[in-house]
């Protein structure tokens, strides 16, 4: 297995510059569309996307798990073969849905790309979702990582993509834990980043909301720490002194530019 140490060059690129969360996105540009990576590239700054499986095992760029929301369509991404997925317009505009593919190409090692890989808890589907997206970003030219919450899926890419930097996520969402005490339980190894064991990242991608935290200064004594979502000045500057990069949105945008 590749070392931190060994790996550290690649990490550091990846992580030289602010990522936009899901791309520059705005008006004329929504989320996770190659319309929102084109223009966090125009401003050379990073992007942060959201990979999930299409019904036919193509990875395509998309965070909810279902299509509601964005595409008007009450459907699940796994249950909707690529072809019909990349013809689904993003919220009301001419913008498709893109495959990895694309991002990837349209990319082209511009900027960094961090990829938050989205996926069920069997088997079988974690299976797919590291072999397609190992062999989209094993030949890839330019700085990018993966990102996630399920250490089984970043411990599959540490053996199918070694060279390819790996974040283990935590903090999960106070609003989650209130709403769904059950969720204490079953996040606890996650937020507490104990699925580091498993997953052995080269670092770690925490909430903002829940810094300072003592746990998070004991990891940067050994890994970076991206700070997400950051989206107003406060947080901002919370991240500054917290973490070693951010993923941004919203207010936060303008600083980020004025920082990269």
């Amino acid at each position: 297995m590749t070392s931190i140490t060994s790996i550290a060059p690649q990490v550091d690129q990846l992580l030289a510059v602010p990522l936009a969360h899901r791309g520059l996105h705005g008006p004329g540009a929504p989320e996770n569309s190659l319309a929102a990576f084109g223009r966090a590239i125009d401003c050379r700054i990073g992007i942060e996307i959201d990979v999930r499986l299409s019904a036919d095992g193509v990875p395509v760029v998309h965070h909810d798990q279902t299509l509601d929301r964005m595409c008007a369509v009450p459907a699940a991404v796994s249950r909707m073969p690529a072809a019909v997925l990349t013809r689904l317009g993003l919220a009301g505009t001419e913008h498709r849905l893109p495959t990895l593919a694309a991002a990837m190409h349209l990319v082209g090692g511009a900027v960094p790309v961090l990829v938050d890989l989205k996926g069920g808890l069997g088997r079988a589907e974690r299976r797919r979702l590291i072999d397609s997206v190992a062999i989209l970003l094993r030949s890839y030219k330019g700085p990018v990582g993966v990102v996630g919450f399920d250490p089984w899926l970043l411990q599959g890419m540490a053996a199918e993509a070694p060279r390819v930097a790996r974040g283990q996520s935590g903090g999960i969402d106070q609003l989650t834990l209130r709403a769904l005490p059950w969720s204490r339980v079953v996040c606890r190894p996650v937020d507490e980043l104990w699925t580091m064991r498993v997953s052995r990242p080269h670092f770690v991608s925490f909430n903002v909301a829940r810094m300072p935290s003592a746990l998070l200064g004991r990891v940067r004594e050994q890994r970076p720490v991206v700070a997400w979502t950051v989206r107003s000045k406060a947080e901002f500057l919370l991240a500054q002194e917290c973490a070693d990069a951010v993923i941004v949105e919203d207010e936060a945008v303008e600083l980020a530019l004025a920082s990269a």
